[in-house]
């Protein structure tokens, strides 16, 4: 690879998520592994499954090494960053942030599918000759019982019945990531305020607002950012999951490692970059 800032810096960030990964392994042995399924909270399944779903964006995150793969590692960290806001709420601000509140959302969402769906059917009757026509009549019946069975206990459950809330929330993200600076120190709203537009200008849309400015040596730095934000945002996840099981103290010489093995592998990697590590550093 060229050896240049961007991509040194890139290089290095990928292997911090490749130590910050295995870190989070070794929370998920400790709070998880561990807990019997008979004594499972709500909160409990809610945190197993965003720990579940950020261990496997870490470990697909890793598998991306070339400046291409920025979208998927922007979309990654932008995932990350909603996982944290939520584990906050539910850890740390759970009167105003029930996690039963995020679970019906969950069932308040599937039922406004279900619903559109439907709609969408009745509207517009498939003919023989349509793909979808074999699925058609069980689809259809699958969605009426889920609607007449499951609907009225939903719709109840709503914050306000039959307005589903777009966020569990029930405020935007930005709002969200305020209400969890006021119980962390985490500086949600600023991440939020810097980097979410960026990252979805550089995840979906058919321009290149995010990176139409950037020059061709610059350009791997989009990627460096976003891979050192995975790498901060995997880091609140675990301390979250460590806070909330009360494991923090017995992985305290885990985490003090980690720091040393981060610095020490991102010189190493920087180094593989002879110039720049010279311009940054001043000796060969």
């Amino acid at each position: 690879m060229p050896d240049t800032l961007a991509f040194a810096l890139a290089d290095s960030a990928r292997e911090e998520t490749k130590l910050i990964k295995e870190f989070l392994e070794s929370v998920g042995r400790l709070a998880f592994v561990y807990l019997p399924n008979y004594i499972s909270t709500d909160i409990d399944n809610v945190l197993r499954a965003g720990f579940l779903r950020t261990l496997a964006h870490l470990r697909s995150v890793y598998k991306m090494n070339e400046p291409a793969d920025f979208q998927s590692i922007c979309g990654i960290s932008r995932s990350l960053f909603e996982i944290v806001v939520d584990f906050v709420l539910i850890t740390r601000s759970s009167q105003d942030f029930p996690v039963t509140q995020l679970l019906s959302w969950e069932d308040s969402a599937r039922l406004k599918h279900a619903e559109t769906m439907k709609a969408y059917y009745d509207a517009n009757p498939l003919k023989k000759n349509d793909r979808h026509w074999l699925e058609y009549p069980k689809a259809s019946k699958e969605l009426c019982e889920f609607i007449i069975n499951k609907g009225p206990v939903i719709n109840a459950n709503r914050r306000i019945p039959g307005k589903p809330d777009s966020r569990w929330t029930g405020c935007d993200l930005r709002q969200a990531a305020e209400k969890a600076d006021k119980v962390s120190n985490y500086e949600l709203e600023q991440y939020y305020i810097l980097r979410h537009s960026p990252l979805c200008w550089d995840i979906h849309g058919s321009g290149l607002v995010g990176v139409k400015h950037i020059s061709e040596e610059t350009f791997p730095a989009v990627s460096a950012f976003a891979f050192h934000d995975c790498a901060e945002l995997t880091m609140m996840i675990a301390e979250l999951i460590m806070a909330e099981y009360k494991i923090t103290d017995a992985l305290e010489k885990n985490k003090i490692q980690l720091k040393t093995n981060i610095t020490s592998t991102k010189m190493a990697i920087m180094s593989g970059y002879p110039n720049t590590f010279q311009k940054m550093f001043g000796r060969q």
